[in-house]
Formats: C-alpha cells, structure tokens, sequence
C-alpha cells in the first residue's frame, strides 16, 4: 500500500482581497496593490501617532515614535515590497492598530472583535491578540 506524500498548499486568508475589491472596481484590474500599501502603511504611521496620543503627552515622543515606526521598522519595507505575503503583514497592522486606538478610545467591544476578526483573516496568527485587547 502506498501512501502519497502530503503536500502543503499555500493559501491566504481573504481580507487583503476584500480590501482591494473596491479599488479594483473603480480602476480595475491594474489597480497597483504597492500604492495600495503605501497608503494603508501611511494610515499605519497615522495610527500609531494616535495610539502615541493616548499613551503620553509628550508631542517630542508621540512624533518620534510615529517617525521611527514608519522609517525604522520591518513595515517600511514590507509596504515597498511586491506581494501578497508582505501586504497581508501591512493590512494585518492596520486592523490590529484600529482594535488598539477603539481599546483606548471608545472600548466598543463589538467594534474591537470585528477589527481583530478582519486581522485574523488577514494573517491567522493574530488571533493571539486577544489577551492584550480584552
């Protein structure tokens, strides 16, 4: 009896596609999904400034960590880089940092699962989260 060897496929979960749904439909297929990530790594960069705000109210360290957040990390990188994987990561950070910001904001639970929802469909291990945001 012979046993065919498992293979791995690579799949990815869908929300990177839901997000680009509607820019695919305005400007069609030759949407660029690079601006598609340098806007939402800008978004990311904006976040993590609003996130700075709630955390101290020194305007020196809300800019530099907004700074080096956006030039000094792995994130910079993945918005200038070719494919899906790498977006997925820069889509993943958006919803997280919304989760973040609403857990210091508002705190509307149901408003803070949906962003963690659409970040685990971004990448799966996100879900590990859930401590830090409950």
């Amino acid at each position: 009896m012979k046993f065919s060897r498992l293979t791995c496929s690579k799949h990815f979960p869908p929300m990177p596609a839901i997000l680009l749904m509607p820019f695919v439909a305005v400007w069609g297929t030759g949407f660029s999904q690079d601006l598609a990530s340098l806007i939402i790594e800008s978004v990311n960069v904006s976040l993590v400034f609003l996130i700075m705000r709630r955390l101290t109210q020194d305007l020196k360290i809300q800019i530099w960590m907004s700074l080096l957040f956006g030039f000094r990390t792995v994130n910079w990188w993945l918005a200038t880089m070719d494919g899906l994987w790498y977006f997925a990561h820069v889509t993943s950070f958006l919803f997280l940092s919304l989760a973040i910001y609403e857990t210091f904001t508002h705190q509307r639970l149901f408003l803070i699962g949906l962003l963690l929802g659409a970040s685990y469909w971004t990448r799966l291990n996100t879900i590990l989260s859930i401590p830090f945001l409950s």
